[in-house]
């Protein structure tokens, strides 16, 4: 039972994701995504080995695969994003002046 959880809570986060890949609007966006709640919700109390259970998942599955998006949406710092690790570290021998502006000390 612990498989079959994890399958479909996979593919539920999939199917946000591939929602956010497409539908750029953010109201539009929930609506969407609303609605595969309910139909996931509606899914719930069926048995996991019942035919409507596995017809549904494969359905899904096939959905997926279908509108795959050509250029998903990245988040910058994702390891595949535009900012992964650029993130601005300060050097150790960094101060501070009183008026609140850093100030580097000489190396020499």
């Amino acid at each position: 039972m612990h498989d079959h959880r994890k399958y479909v809570q996979s593919l539920y986060k999939r199917s946000l994701k591939l929602i956010q890949d497409w539908k750029h609007n953010v109201p539009e966006c929930r609506r969407w995504q609303l609605a595969l709640r309910e139909q996931f919700e509606e899914l719930k109390g069926e048995p996991k080995d019942s035919e409507k259970t596995w017809l549904f998942l494969r359905g899904i599955e096939h959905l997926l695969a279908r509108f795959h998006h050509p250029e998903p949406y990245i988040y910058p710092y994702d390891p595949k994003g535009v900012a992964h690790g650029r993130e601005c570290r300060l050097p150790p021998d960094f101060i501070e002046n009183g008026d609140g502006r850093g100030k580097m000390k000489t190396l020499v």
